[in-house]
């Protein structure tokens, strides 16, 4: 159980009392929703930035507001940024494309003003050149992360295979790329280098030309390469579309638990009967509802999906309680998929009184392998904290394990 012996939290409960505390604790879960995050993507006309900006932020609707417009004429010609569907404070910059007439290579980086940008990428449909080269030497001296990434590679596989027919080696053909970037860039860190294709997930060309994209490692990769708020933040703004960005998901919300369970212990000391369970039951409940929304389990993203694959929310979640059903699974994982197959009106209520049976369980179990250190004084509220932070653990687990079972079953059908 981690520690909650917090000096911002003691300074909140010294000035403000059990009020103060939650009011703290509920800042702290909210604080990646102010939290700004701007990467920039750098790249030739052509090279796939709108689209790549597209695929990132999980954007296909051409009608959509948010949509980055595509073409192989630069028409960038400051940068342009493009919000995260579900949190303006996350954004993608197209920067116009270096070393033309306007923005002569040796002054990009100061008119371009690098230092505002948390991460780069630069993108090549082709070629890397030495203005790519220069334009990473100077991210480098601003000590931000920055990666390369060579596009359209579903374009190049099809062409390849047309040359060579049977003699066609897709692994082959990647390990060449690579090794051909590694010469154009100089001294590169492999890792730091990843072949994609900016096409949805269903796509035939994607899957059939190059199924073993970098994608999702490339998403994966710049969110790991940003500070713990900033990682938060961006965590909790992409689309749950992979099983590593699921697990992602799961390491960033077992953070929240700890000021949860600080909320929960801080109502376990109100002396009203009843009032200590109803703030447990409203905070459970709540994160439920979050969970499911991050993994992509929530009714909205589950209905969207049997629609692509032409099923229905009923059958999706057949498939997934039978595959699981292998694995044995535990009376919280039945009891969830149970919810999700009500009708949205009655899910709450249905959710509730699931919460309610594993809250009763909880606070049976042994409690002293859960002990909350609260400051020293929350003594009357650990019993509450102890069995909010089981239940937290227990659901994400069920949540985290249906999440990953539908990514299978959705790319079965």
């Amino acid at each position: 159980m981690a520690n909650l012996d917090d000096a911002d939290a003691k300074k909140a409960f010294n000035e403000g009392g059990v009020a103060g505390l939650i009011k703290h604790a509920n800042g702290k879960l909210d604080e990646w929703k102010k939290t700004q995050v701007n990467i920039a993507v750098v790249g030739q006309s052509g090279s796939g930035k709108s689209s790549f900006i597209n695929t990132i932020r999980g954007v296909e609707d051409q009608d959509s507001p948010l949509y980055a417009k595509t073409g192989a004429v630069e028409t960038t010609t400051k940068p342009a940024s493009f919000e995260f569907p579900n949190n303006v404070f996350i954004r993608m910059w197209d920067l116009p494309g270096a070393g033309t007439a306007q923005f002569k290579a040796a002054d990009y980086a100061t008119k371009m003003n690098f230092i505002k940008y948390d991460a780069f990428v630069i993108l090549s449909s082709e070629r890397f050149t030495e203005i790519d080269k220069m334009i990473a030497e100077e991210i480098e001296k601003k000590k931000k992360p920055f990666f390369f990434a060579r596009t359209k590679m579903d374009n190049v596989m099809r062409d390849e295979k047309r040359t060579k027919k049977t003699k066609f080696d897709r692994d082959q053909t990647k390990k060449e790329i690579k090794s051909n970037i590694q010469e154009q860039l100089g001294r590169v860190d492999p890792d730091m280098i990843f072949l994609i294709a900016n096409l949805p997930d269903d796509d035939e060309d994607l899957t059939n030309l190059f199924p073993d994209h970098d994608n999702y490692q490339l998403k994966e990769t710049i969110v790991q390469s940003l500070p713990n708020i900033q990682k938060n933040a961006i965590v909790f703004s992409i689309v749950a579309d992979s099983e590593k960005m699921i697990k992602l998901k799961v390491e960033e919300m077992s953070l929240r638990f700890k000021w949860l369970a600080l909320a929960s212990a801080a109502g376990g000391t109100i002396p009203i009967p009843g009032t200590s369970a109803c703030i447990d039951l409203g905070i459970l409940a709540h994160e439920a509802l979050f969970q499911r929304k991050q993994l992509g389990i929530d009714e909205d993203t589950i209905q969207q999906r049997a629609y692509k694959v032409g099923s229905d929310k009923g059958a999706l979640i057949e498939r997934i309680e039978t595959n699981m059903k292998k694995d044995k699974m535990s009376s919280i994982m039945e009891a969830i998929l149970n919810v999700m197959r009500k009708s949205p009106t009655t899910q709450a209520a249905a959710m509730g009184a699931v919460l309610s049976t594993q809250i009763a369980v909880s606070e049976v179990v042994e409690t002293g392998a859960l002990a909350i250190p609260l400051l020293g004084m929350l003594i009357s509220g650990v019993i509450s904290g102890s069995s909010t932070y089981f239940m937290l653990n227990q659901m994400l687990g069920a949540h985290s394990q249906i999440a990953q079972e539908c990514i299978k079953v959705f790319t079965e059908m």
